[in-house]
């Protein structure tokens, strides 16, 4: 069959239908024309079961040959950009992805839309347990389900940078809400989903891993309910080098320059985001192994964000013990009396050096001094195990216990035989109140002796030690005094005419029972529990509990 197949002949016919022309003239086969193609303009009618016979393909690559180059690759762009599909046999080296248009951006009035749904619904405001005058719970609680269905249209777009836009937005907005509201749980799921299809987006984004870790950390600084706590950095597991992370330190840095000073109103909250700022950039500076510019910038930062803990730790981190014993000392002068737990944590920091630099004598007056702050069973052990090693034990034991029974201590007394803390001025203590009755009675309880437990005991006023401690620990020493304080606690507790009290009494008068079957001293219990029967016959419920005592219920 003679075909002459000129450019006319091939008018609105895709490239691709050429392409493949070539392709099956080698062939004995007959081609289908594609269904969404215009029909080839023929010499001759097609086959009744309309199918285009072989072609020849010398005359087809000569009549495409004769064509300009430049009008060729007119007429294939055409055809292509035409055609409602991209062409599957494309030639070598063109891919389907060169033909896509550009991806045209989220117009203003979409993005104006969601901005307006996310600013809808974090302007509502639920509380839980407060109550209209219909006995409805008062406001209204957010669903951020539409929310999420637009974040995840935008995400699987690929408008990612609108999606972070709208996503700081929500984080910023939505926090707040939280932070005046009582939300539900399914609330924050589903806040929680949203941010995360913001976080995922920018994983699989085109976006640099620096832009990346600047957009995440950045959401991060809003996020005081630990949304994205369990979120992945999104950068697939690249590795930053060190100029990527002191870009990102860069731009931390430049927001926190730019943050206003402190007023005296807005102090804390203010301190707390600038810590937050802070606290991304020097972790961008460790990162890129800048320590010296990430001390320099958290010494700049003292005044505002009281860092000294930080500072002291990154100082030792760097080997720089020294220094960071000096600004231990400076710290806790310029603390002690507005941030005493920060003034707490750098004396617990001299501890640590101390250990490190094996001054175990020193670790010990540090520890020391913390009972004498603080004194508690748990820092009077704290103490004995530091000591342990020093073997000054028995004599430091002596001082801490005179300090309970007195309220005073003196770290230059000649009975004390620990050094100087290293924190400062190590001054005298004195307590207002001695002796602390309810403590003696506690450590002489921890070291088993019960006489000296017994002795403090005796002496206190019962309102400043847990006689229920007293008889527990004392039932087998002086059983006599253990069934006292339990006769005396439930004659109270009936006294209050009050079932919950009728069942706090109970379990007294089960220890009463045991205690007494224990000594032989059955029918003394009976007797006591007889006298209560006829004192309080009046009271049914209270008799019910005492029968199920008695029968061992």
């Amino acid at each position: 069959m003679n075909l002459s197949l000129s450019l006319e002949t091939l008018n609105r016919h895709a490239f691709a239908s050429t392409l493949s022309a070539l392709n099956y003239a080698k062939t004995e086969q007959y081609i289908q024309p594609p269904t969404h193609a215009s029909k080839l303009t023929l010499d001759q009618d097609t086959s009744s079961d309309n199918r285009i016979p072989r072609m020849d393909t010398k005359k087809v690559r000569a009549a495409v040959a004769r064509v300009p180059i430049d009008d060729l690759i007119d007429w294939a762009t055409r055809q292509i950009a035409d055609s409602p599909e991209i062409p599957t046999d494309l030639p070598r080296g063109v891919q389907p992805q060169d033909l896509r248009p550009d991806k045209v951006g989220v117009s203003k009035r979409q993005f104006d839309r969601i901005q307006n749904l996310i600013r809808t619904e974090t302007g509502f405001r639920f509380f839980r347990d407060e109550w209209d005058y219909e006995d409805h719970p008062y406001g209204e609680e957010p669903d951020y389900t539409e929310i999420e269905n637009e974040f995840r249209l935008l995400a699987e777009l690929g408008y990612v940078t609108e999606l972070l836009n709208l996503g700081g937005e929500l984080m910023e907005l939505g926090t707040e809400q939280f932070q005046e509201t009582d939300p539900s749980e399914e609330t924050f799921d589903q806040f929680r989903s949203c941010m995360t299809i913001v976080v995922d987006a920018m994983r699989t984004s085109e976006l640099p891993p620096v832009d990346r870790m600047i957009a995440y950390w950045g959401l991060m600084l809003n996020d005081q309910y630990d949304i994205l706590a369990e979120a992945e950095a999104p950068i697939n597991g690249t590795k930053l080098s060190q100029q990527d992370w002191l870009s990102v330190a860069e731009e931390f840095t430049n927001r926190l320059k730019s943050m206003p000073v402190k007023s005296e109103e807005n102090s804390l909250s203010s301190d707390y985001d600038r810590h937050r700022v802070m606290q991304r950039a020097i972790d961008a500076l460790k990162a890129g192994d800048a320590f010296d510019e990430a001390i320099e910038l958290m010494e700049s930062e003292l005044p505002h964000c009281h860092n000294y803990v930080e500072l002291v730790d990154l100082l030792i981190e760097t080997r720089d013990i020294e220094k960071a014993k000096r600004w231990v000392i400076d710290g806790r002068l310029a603390t002690k009396n507005t941030f005493r737990g920060i003034a707490h944590q750098l004396a617990e920091k001299m501890r640590e050096i101390a250990i490190l630099e094996e001054n175990l004598p020193q670790a010990s007056a540090i520890t020391a001094s913390f009972f004498f702050r603080q004194p508690s069973v748990s820092s009077f052990l704290a103490v004995k195990d530091s000591c342990q090693t020093s073997g000054e034990w028995k004599k430091v034991r002596d001082v801490l216990l005179v300090f309970l029974e007195t309220g005073f201590f003196s770290p230059t007394a000649s009975d004390w035989p620990l050094p100087k803390t290293g924190l400062g001025r190590d001054e005298p203590i004195q307590r207002k109140y001695h002796p602390d009755y309810r403590l003696l009675i506690d450590i002489a309880l921890e070291e088993k002796r019960l006489n000296d437990a017994l002795k403090w005991y005796q002496q206190a006023p019962r309102d400043l030690v847990d006689e229920l401690k007293i008889a527990s620990a004392l039932k087998d020493f002086q059983p006599d005094i253990a069934l006292d304080i339990w006769r005396t606690k439930i004659d109270d507790l009936i006294a209050t005419v009050n079932v919950k009290a009728y069942l706090r009494a109970m379990p007294l008068l089960g220890e009463m029972k045991e205690l007494m079957r224990k000594e032989g001293r059955s029918t003394e219990f009976q007797q006591y529990v007889n006298r209560l029967r006829v004192q309080h016959k009046n009271k049914p419920r209270l008799m019910r509990e005492i029968d199920l005592v008695e029968s061992g219920h």
